[in-house]
């Protein structure tokens, strides 16, 4: 018997592609997903299993009839592999034991479009259905994901410590506290796995572990590590070689830096301090500014309310700059700060940026 257990888009084939991900994972949502290699899911779920390429990256016809539609799904879908141009991954793995639930039979290719291709639009929104019966293998199939204690029904909760989980629209969250022991989660793995395939998990963990809470409040751009966790947008083109020791850019008309996760609220946080110098001799010295967007735990996206514009000088040399945040400036203070996002310039010139400092209240 075989199994797909796991499709993902997250899987990519260059490595070095993979650790630019890693390094400029920032704290805007979904930009901080993690990226594996197949050898990632090789080493985790053994050898045998069979990694495919979830669909080739083949654009679907437009305008296309029902039958080009249908020729193109089966087409992208069926890579034997791995293959360059793929996209995502199934994994499929030998599964052992007897299935807990009656066998259903398997769905062709056809049948399958069929559906697909069925304009299915309800008149108005329904109410998502929940089969009684899946809280009852939960609880038999699950662990609570702090201490690895059983689970009870009714309320859902944890019978060794305690916990209690939420369920929404019938899924349970079963994430563990930030605070979790992680050294439970390896004694539980070695009860299971052989060392190697733990020793492989634990490594993997720690490349991929991304902090919940802020574990700084300056970052110096001297250094190479303080920019991890930096994402500069197109705009910002990096200088491998500079006049100075920061962080140096060539900056076309709309250059942003995203930054990591805060998650504090915005009454915890008095000003930011930067420090950076611009050039463009073809401006005047006061023509630039720069700004400062920020992301509540409310918003999908940096709103055009929630920004501050601060004055910068184009004169070549370094420069502090103080932006103060209260109410006044229309800083948020009663909601979480999710991220930030800088923007050193609104045009095109030479950057350097040396240093970015949150200031406590």
């Amino acid at each position: 018997r075989t199994a797909v257990v796991l499709t993902t888009e997250e899987c990519e084939l260059d490595r070095e592609a993979i650790e630019q991900h890693l390094f400029e994972r920032c704290g805007f949502p979904h930009f901080e997903r993690n990226v594996f290699h197949p050898d990632d899911l090789r080493g985790l779920f053994g050898q045998g299993i069979d990694l495919r390429s979830q669909l080739t990256r083949e654009d679907p016809p437009n305008p296309g009839t029902a039958d080009a539609v249908r020729e193109w799904a089966q087409r992208v879908t069926t890579a034997e592999g791995m293959v360059e141009d793929g996209i995502g991954v199934v994994m499929v793995a030998p599964k052992s034991g007897v299935f807990d639930r009656e066998r259903r039979p398997r769905a062709t290719d056809p049948e399958i479009l069929d559906v697909l291709c069925s304009p299915l639009v309800p008149a108005e929104p329904l109410p998502p259905k929940v089969r009684p019966s899946a809280r009852s293998g939960l609880v038999a199939r699950a662990v609570c994901p702090d201490c690895r204690g059983p689970l009870t029904d009714d309320p859902l909760a944890c019978a060794k410590c305690g916990r209690e989980f939420e369920i929404s629209a019938g899924t349970a969250d079963l994430t563990a506290r930030a605070d979790a022991d992680a050294n439970r989660t390896e004694t539980a793995l070695r009860g299971r796995w052989n060392p190697e395939r733990v020793a492989t998990a634990l490594a993997l963990r720690a490349r991929l572990d991304l902090p919940m809470a802020l574990t700084c409040r300056r970052w110096d751009f001297t250094r190479d590590e303080d920019r991890r966790g930096w994402m500069p947008n197109a705009d910002l083109h990096h200088v491998e070689r500079g006049d100075g020791p920061g962080w140096h850019f060539q900056s076309s008309q709309t250059p942003w830096l995203v930054g990591p996760g805060i998650g504090l609220r915005g009454d915890a946080i008095a000003a930011i301090e930067l420090t950076m110098r611009i050039h463009n001799p073809d401006f005047d010295r006061d023509a630039g500014v720069g700004q400062l967007w920020w992301l509540t735990e409310d918003d999908t996206d940096f709103g055009a309310d929630r920004h501050i514009v601060f004055p910068v000088v184009n004169d070549g040399d370094v420069h502090d700059y103080r932006v103060g945040l209260d109410a006044r400036s229309g800083w948020t203070e009663d909601r979480d700060i999710v991220c930030l996002r800088l923007d050193p310039v609104n045009g095109p010139c030479a950057i350097e940026l040396l240093a970015f400092e949150l200031i406590p209240r």
